[in-house]
């Protein structure tokens, strides 16, 4: 059987080729509906974002969809309709929302954001030469979350905090590609999610919050139009945590409903200052002035404005 060749003049046209496709691979016995693994026989090279070219379609494959590398458009329709509050998603052929140098879509379904994968293998990384100061980290962030969380069950109308986004939506795990999933703040009423993310984790933060919407988004019964959270005011900016002298600041969301926050270590300052106060109680006993403090801890003279009155004349 032949197959005929069509000449695509609009985009307009596109969904009802798509069907007609559809269908003829649904009479045919032994065809998949949907594009199938290109054949061992054809040699395929490893082009752009190293994903494999059909050298007979002139295409390159992406798992669930063709995309061709002339238009930077795919042959068929995305499986997700997109959101209003992002007008490029409602493209339902275009690869990435027009934004190839910043995005990939290896499966065809869901774009992901090239830095934020960069991010999540750098601290693999780091964590793997640093577990302690790993561990150190992820009990702080804990804490932090907890805390962030309280505040924001209080201010939220309907808040959901570490819960997976098959309970959010009120569907069974089994409906879902991945049910493990669990953002870190949702509000159902307001269709608004945020993420938490130490300083340093903004591109990680954005890359795991896109893909909580893209879930959302697709598997949502009711088509609420999720998108990154911005109404939330964090209360708690300033969280001190259980060690002496550490406590985290707490930024207010950014554009892309991302939390940050920053682990300030005083413990250090204060052992300085606890010693400076020891050397300037010693001197004073033994009856010297602030020139012999400041020589004892080589501070230049008007660094440091030592009280005159703590010193004998």
């Amino acid at each position: 059987m032949k197959i005929a060749q069509f000449r695509l003049t609009s985009c307009s046209r596109l969904p009802r080729i798509e069907r007609r496709i559809r269908c003829v691979r649904k009479r045919v016995p032994g065809v998949h509906p949907h594009p199938p693994h290109p054949p061992r026989t054809a040699p395929a090279h490893l082009l752009y974002s190293s994903e494999p070219f059909d050298q007979n379609l002139q295409l390159l494959y992406l798992r669930a969809r063709y995309l061709s590398p002339l238009n930077g458009r795919f042959l068929t329709a995305d499986c997700v309709a997109g959101s209003l509050l992002d007008p490029p998603s409602l493209h339902r052929y275009l690869y990435v929302g027009g934004d190839p140098v910043n995005r990939v879509d290896p499966s065809g379904q869901f774009w992901e954001m090239v830095a934020g994968a960069l991010a999540f293998l750098s601290q693999a990384k780091e964590a793997l030469n640093d577990p302690i100061t790993a561990l150190q980290r992820a009990w702080c962030g804990s804490k932090i979350h907890r805390e962030i969380g309280k505040d924001f069950r209080n201010q939220a109308q309907d808040p959901y905090v570490d819960r997976p986004l098959y309970e959010i939506l009120g569907i069974k795990p089994t409906d879902m590609w991945n049910p493990r999933l669990r953002p870190d703040l949702v509000d159902a009423e307001t269709a608004e999610v945020y993420e938490i993310k130490p300083e340093g984790s903004e591109d990680l933060g954005a890359w795991q919050l896109q893909g909580y919407l893209l879930h959302l988004l697709y598997w949502d019964p009711e088509h609420r139009q999720w998108h990154a959270g911005s109404s939330y005011e964090v209360q708690a900016t300033v969280i001190p945590l259980e060690h002496w002298g550490l406590f985290a600041e707490v930024d207010q969301p950014n554009e892309g409903g991302v939390i940050i926050y920053h682990i300030i270590d005083l413990r250090l300052t204060l052992a300085t200052l606890a010693l400076c106060g020891v050397v300037g109680l010693s001197l004073f006993e033994a009856g010297a002035g602030p020139v012999a403090l400041r020589e004892l801890l080589h501070v230049e003279p008007g660094l440091i404005p030592l009280p005159q009155l703590a010193f004998a004349p």
